[in-house]
């Protein structure tokens, strides 16, 4: 794996943001390991979009749903995301 994860680092410029994204969710690599790496700023920036849609999305099934185990897993995949606050007060509610 570390062999795949030093290609995949090197040569994370030539990949597509959306693979990328997908590697991250997989746990291939980190957004810090990429950064570190040297990933370009419109790259990153492209990451950044998609981790956000992502967020937005599992914040809204958790809301929507009022869910207690989407909640958790939207607090266990973004601890201090932008809806942390509203999604433990959720949490305290149900």
């Amino acid at each position: 794996m570390n062999d795949d994860k030093g290609k995949i680092l090197q040569a994370c410029n030539n990949l597509p943001a959306e693979e990328l994204f997908r590697l991250i969710q997989q746990g291939h690599i980190t957004l810090l390991e990429l950064i570190q790496a040297g990933l370009d700023d419109n790259k990153l920036v492209g990451l950044q979009e998609l981790i956000a849609i992502q967020e937005d999305e599992m914040w809204q099934e958790a809301q929507t749903q009022r869910s207690l185990p989407l909640c958790r897993r939207y607090l266990q995949a973004y601890p201090n995301g932008r809806y942390a606050g509203r999604c433990t007060r959720l949490i305290v509610q149900l």
